[in-house]
């Protein structure tokens, strides 16, 4: 098994590690570090049309992307189960805490896939030291006969068959699903949402004159929303809790950017946090100053860059180049960029800059002069593949401080690893402990012949023969 962990450079598609696998879909994931401090986890559903993810409790706080396909996500909210479709483009947050499960449209002829960032906290991109998310079952059968019996007030039998089941796969086709909920997989959603609608309406007499109103549940379409920036060499768009309502009380954002053939996003950093980003579609060269890395992605890839790491994001000249974001985004933070009006060069005093670069007043107005924010995606021919030619030629490395601060990262990565591979095991072992015991009861209930049955044949027996003594004796 890859291990799916990361230096600060990038994990490649290939390198995900597979946490669910069925015929119906799959989860994949990535944790990746900046080689800073920390590490970020994302996970990537992939379902097949007409499949379920079964119930999860959340551990984190989930922010995710809908990549690809159309289906209906369900989740607990304040003692409710809401309901919302959901398609490509799609960007939401669910808190901690949080139940969640998802199906995929049945008439949709591709996989509904999901991009993922798992967050410890509002202000925090780490991710969990754990898992993410936990099943349902698995919390509850987590626990023996007596503790279950004495929590839900059943008989024994009712827990030992509940204990003795077969579990479930982590996503199913959605006929099981159905099976198990009759009509109301089919009908529930339209009722659920009849229901909600009533109690909101009772709820707003009640409250009728006072100005706190039940929140309505908005996704937000990252592909549809104004763009930011945006010219013929590409566009890039920002999501924040001003755009989507999820998102408030926490600095976690997302952004999108789509950089034409042979286009460049412009040297920028940030500076409040790391930015984890997922290929979208084809390929491309990113190049980060600080530590002198240079690196090729494509789609499915991920990769990492610290705050204050300068970098930049460069197209091939056969193909787009199109990348989505995970960081932390106020009105007070955005990207700076070296060019453009809000570059930081065009605040600092001309004498200074002349002293700093070394050069003349007029080669510093030509440098300065005429920009706007049309030159923070702008035309670059060739300089993917001219940095491609400089990676190969091994000019893409840093060296020193940084290799040493890399293999930190890896070793306290591959820790981390080993201590959810041993919780992993430690699940599956209990699972079948609990199924040998559920085995073992059943074996019980069937008892052999009681001696006491071996008794009364035997006495048949004799009594028969005492019988037939007495009746020889008359006769005689």
């Amino acid at each position: 098994m890859v291990r799916a962990w990361g230096s600060g450079r990038v994990v490649k598609k290939e390198e995900r590690r597979t946490v669910v696998s069925t015929e119906y879909g799959e989860i994949s994931a990535v944790r990746i570090g900046d080689g800073i401090n920390g590490s970020y986890l994302l996970h990537f559903f992939s379902l097949e049309p007409n499949s379920v993810l079964l119930p999860v409790v959340l551990n984190a706080d989930m922010v995710f992307y809908v990549h690809a396909g159309r289906g209906q996500l369900s989740w607990t909210e304040e003692e409710e189960l809401m309901h919302i479709d959901i398609r490509r483009g799609d960007v939401h947050r669910l808190l901690r805490g949080t139940v969640l499960y998802m199906r995929s449209d049945e008439m949709e002829q591709e996989r509904l896939k999901i991009h993922a960032l798992f967050a410890n906290s509002n202000d925090d991109l780490h991710g969990p030291e754990t898992g993410p998310y936990t099943s349902i079952q698995d919390m509850v059968l987590g626990f023996d006969t007596r503790i279950l019996q004495a929590t839900f007030k059943v008989s024994e039998e009712v827990i030992d068959e509940v204990l003795g089941g077969t579990k479930a796969a982590a996503i199913t086709h959605a006929d099981q699903f159905c099976r198990g909920i009759g009509e109301s997989c089919k009908l529930g959603l339209s009722s659920m949402k009849n229901k909600k609608k009533k109690k909101e309406t009772k709820e707003k007499e009640k409250e009728k004159g006072k100005d706190k109103e039940k929140r309505q549940v908005r996704l937000f379409n990252i592909l549809e929303a104004d763009k930011e920036i945006e010219n013929c060499n590409g566009w890039s768009t920002t999501v924040t809790q001003k755009q989507l309502p999820a998102l408030e009380g926490s600095n976690i954002g997302l952004y999108m950017v789509n950089l034409a053939p042979g286009s460049m996003m412009g040297p920028h950093w940030n500076e409040m946090d790391t930015e984890v980003v997922v290929i979208l579609e084809g390929s491309g060269m990113v190049r980060v100053v600080s530590g002198s890395a240079r690196f090729q992605v494509e789609q499915g890839d991920v990769f990492a860059v610290p705050r204050f790491h300068p970098m930049a994001q460069m197209a091939f000249n056969n193909g787009t180049f199109v990348f989505l974001g995970f960081t932390r985004i106020t009105q007070r933070n955005r990207p700076q960029f070296l060019a453009g009006g809000s570059s930081v060069l065009q605040i600092l005093s001309k004498q200074v800059l002349e002293i700093a670069f070394n050069v003349s007043r007029k080669t510093l107005d030509e440098l300065l002069a005429a920009q706007d924010d049309s030159v923070v995606i702008s035309s670059c021919t060739s300089c993917a593949e001219q940095e491609m030619q400089m990676m190969e030629e091994g000019g893409g490395g840093g060296g020193g401080a940084e290799e040493e601060e890399t293999e930190r990262q890896q070793e306290k990565e591959r820790r981390r690893q080993g201590r959810e591979e041993e919780e992993e095991e430690r699940w599956e072992e209990e699972r079948k402990e609990r199924e040998e015991e559920a085995g073992s009861r059943h074996e019980e209930t069937e008892e052999p012949p009681h001696e006491h049955e071996h008794e009364h044949e035997n006495r048949h027996l004799h009594d028969g023969g005492v019988r037939r003594i007495l009746k020889n004796k008359k006769i005689n």
